[in-house]
């Protein structure tokens, strides 16, 4: 089960993957905090995809168990 946070609660870690949701879609890339205090929410492509109007995010599930 996908626990959300909101952006206004907590931030993740620079350099985190997680998941993270506009309020339309969920996606899945890094969230970056640069010292100048701006953020980015950035999806794994070659061209450095950025998100915006970011409202909730989550960590990744752990990995599945080999039974």
């Amino acid at each position: 089960m996908v626990r959300w946070i909101a952006v206004s609660k907590r931030l993740p870690l620079d350099r985190q993957d997680v998941l993270f949701s506009n309020g339309d879609y969920v996606y899945f890339g890094t969230f970056r905090k640069f010292s100048s205090g701006h953020t980015e929410w950035m999806l794994p492509d070659c061209d450095c995809t950025l998100i915006d109007n970011v409202t909730h995010w989550s960590l990744l599930p752990p990995l599945p168990r080999n039974s």
